[in-house]
């Protein structure tokens, strides 16, 4: 199909001027200007309700250079792959749990294996990894090896078990998934040095292309500047960034940049921040099509193949039905954004390992958006939204000027040694987390209509340590009959700086002689490192769930929530709004709050508390009656026995005889809500970790 087919009748459509259309929203807004509904994201995009009118079609259609409105020009299959992602210890869990699950609509696997610093399926014996790998290889279904510094070692094992299983090694699919800068911001260091990394990157690569040429091996992900709070235009530039170091490690390798290119797997995240996040992707496929047009000296047809994740970031451990909400915001996203696969999070998976019925509904929600939403039938279905257009362009221009600024400190390695990259992270999730506090950006079930006496669900999984012990007599024979010490001395004579096929080949080899994870992991150490400060991951829920876990500790030692008293004065009209308020806030943190029709003398307002046994209590009423009421209602507050008295609304002058008559707290829109709520629990003698 060319690029005339595509765009033939474009020039049919009528074309206004962006001042009429200015006009016509004007007069919906009964002549108010648009600027009042122009939002600002925190790293300074303009989201205005009327973007400007973008450049026409023509240059950019799906499917061609730059790949700005997706990489394929025709459909396949039903538009993206669904995805599921796979950490219980137990190998025999994770064999039935993906036989399960690949029979009903998933069709690509990403297993999180357990190392020295990552949760997951524990491989100690080499057969374990045969036992998971056996459904796919029967179905040719992908698997994508998530073993951090240690990819290697399990690539080979992977290629071991599949020869075992007589699988044609041309047909694997999936990726290796090695990512030695992703592993080191996560853990703080490689257990190698960076040459060893570079050349570790090139040998499998290069023996790939050649074996398994349906794989791919660099790992370029996002995620773990995500997870550290990076801005949708930092995470881009963190993404290219990543991505253009290990195309300049495979090419100065020996590789070209065909065969370089070809073999990255892109990684990003996408959040419910729905067209933010489809502008992102767009993004993320433009810059890395310019990075590619400025090391060939011309265009190419090579397209970034990215991977959307939902954001590991948003999730909640508390009130988690209402996880399948805000990843099917973020599914749609990244199907609108023109992601080759996704891959949707359980509802359950901040509480250990998901269960059969949470991974359901992560592929049926996928399945529902491409079958019944028929969004897998449509190529960019945002394309050529001016809004979104607009909003492509401004998150392209300001991460490329984020990655020239790496660029100019010698790269993102060097921006990662410096610790100059970890600071802007630092201060972008410093700036978000005081949103969320703030209660600014609402999170649903937990700063926003929180289920206070939600029924908490516990599941047990066993410990890495047990599933170590179970594998251990099975270890022990294995190792009598395949002796490391030969295989150990043949691999460390290896040089680590090898960048050729016959470095790994030598590890495919030893392998199949018997070797373990833990021979072939001392093979891949060179007696150096390479260490960097480490990105920290901050949920965005994270510290209002820590005030409910101060509500659950209370509740089990004392046998009820700390409790406060909705101090409502006048008839309901007066003081409603400020009573929802008021409540909200405080069972964001776990408090119970204790509520009435109100009251109509201070008098009678105490008595109630009094009634209540209440430790706390928060006045709620119009400012008129603050104003004659206040200072006479405080002091009685006290004297009855509230440890802590709060004031819902802004004080404003009366601020200091308000104090002075005993309002210990003002709650308000914009206050800080977890450092009042924190305050309240070191009252109680519970201190957070956060204060």
């Amino acid at each position: 199909m060319t690029k005339d087919t595509i765009l033939a009748g474009w020039e049919d459509f009528p074309h206004h001027t962006q001042e009429e259309w200015q006009a016509a929203a004007e007069k919906l807004l009964k002549g108010a200007p648009l600027s009042r509904l122009t939002r600002q994201t925190l790293d300074g995009l303009q989201l205005s309700p009327l973007a400007p009118q973008t450049p026409p079609l023509e240059d950019a259609p799906p499917g061609f250079w730059p790949h700005r409105r997706g990489s394929q020009a025709v459909l396949e299959k039903a538009g993206w792959l669904i995805h599921q992602r796979y950490w219980h210890p137990a190998p025999s869990e994770n064999a039935q749990a993906l036989a399960h699950d690949l029979a009903r609509g998933v069709q690509g696997v990403w297993l999180q294996v357990a190392t020295e610093t990552s949760e997951g399926v524990v491989l100690s014996h080499p057969s374990a990894l045969s036992e998971i790998s056996a459904p796919l290889e029967k179905g040719a279904h992908a698997l994508y090896l998530l073993a951090g510094s240690d990819a290697l070692a399990y690539a080979a094992q992977r290629i071991t078990a599949a020869q075992a299983l007589q699988a044609d090694l041309a047909g694997l699919c999936g990726a290796w998934c090695v990512d030695p800068l992703g592993t080191a911001v996560i853990t703080g260091q490689l257990p190698s040095s960076l040459e060893a990394a570079k050349a570790q990157l090139a040998s499998l690569t290069r023996w790939s292309l050649e074996h398994t040429p349906k794989m791919k091996v660099g790992l370029v992900s996002s995620l773990p500047h995500h997870n550290a709070g990076a801005s949708p235009t930092q995470e881009v530039a963190a993404l290219i960034a990543t991505g253009t170091t290990y195309l300049r490690w495979l090419c100065d390798a020996g590789l070209s940049i065909e065969d370089a290119a070809s073999s990255l797997l892109f990684e990003i995240a996408t959040t419910g921040d729905i067209f933010v996040e489809i502008a992102k992707i767009r993004a993320a496929r433009l810059l890395w099509a310019r990075v590619l047009e400025a090391s060939l000296g011309e265009t190419t047809d090579i397209a970034m193949h990215l991977h959307a994740r939902t954001s590991p970031r948003i999730l909640t451990r508390r009130d988690i039905w209402v996880n399948m909400l805000r990843t099917t915001a973020a599914t749609f996203a990244a199907s609108a954004g023109g992601a080759q696969s996704i891959e949707s999070a359980p509802l359950d998976a901040l509480l250990q390992a998901p269960d059969a019925f949470s991974r359901r509904m992560a592929a049926n929600t996928q399945v529902i958006l491409q079958e019944e939403s028929h969004l897998g039938k449509v190529l960019d279905p945002a394309g050529g939204s001016w809004y979104i257009e607009d909003l492509t362009e401004q998150i392209a221009q300001a991460a490329w000027s984020h990655f020239q600024e790496m660029e100019a400190m010698g790269g993102l390695p060097q921006a990662l040694a410096t610790g100059a990259w970890q600071a802007k992270l630092e201060a972008m999730s410093d700036k978000r987390h005081k949103r969320i506090a703030q209660r600014k950006d609402a999170i649903t079930g937990v700063s926003a209509f929180p289920l206070i006496q939600e029924r908490t669900i516990s599941r047990t999984t066993p410990s890495p340590s047990t599933i170590r012990q179970d594998q251990q007599a099975a270890l022990q024979q294995h190792l009598s009959q395949h002796p490391q010490d030969a295989l150990e001395q043949k691999l460390q004579d290896l040089d680590k700086t090898d960048a050729s096929a016959s470095f790994f080949d030598a590890l495919v080899q030893a392998a199949q002689q018997g070797a373990t994870i833990e021979t072939l992991r001392l093979a891949l150490q060179d007696g150096a490192s390479w260490s960097v400060q480490p990105l920290k991951a901050r949920r965005d829920a994270e510290r209002f769930e820590q005030l409910r876990d101060a509500s659950d500790t209370c509740l089990q030692q004392q046998g009820k929530r700390p409790q406060i008293f909705l101090g409502n004065l006048g008839p309901i009209p007066q003081h409603k709004a400020r009573a929802d308020f008021a409540r909200q806030l405080f069972e964001a943190g776990g408090v119970e709050a204790i509520d009435n029709d109100g009251f109509a003398t201070p008098q009678e307002l105490v008595e109630a508390f009094q009634a209540s046994q209440a430790a706390f209590a928060v006045v709620c009423s119009s400012d008129a009656a603050y104003a004659t009421s206040i200072e006479t209602l405080a002091p009685l507050l006290k004297e009855a026995g509230a440890q802590q008295v709060y004031l819902a609304g802004k004080p404003g002058e009366a601020e200091e005889a308000w104090r002075a008559a005993g309002i210990n707290h003002f709650v308000f829109m914009g206050c800080d809500a977890c450092s009042v709520l924190e305050e309240l629990y070191q009252s109680l003698g519970i201190r957070m970790n956060h204060a």
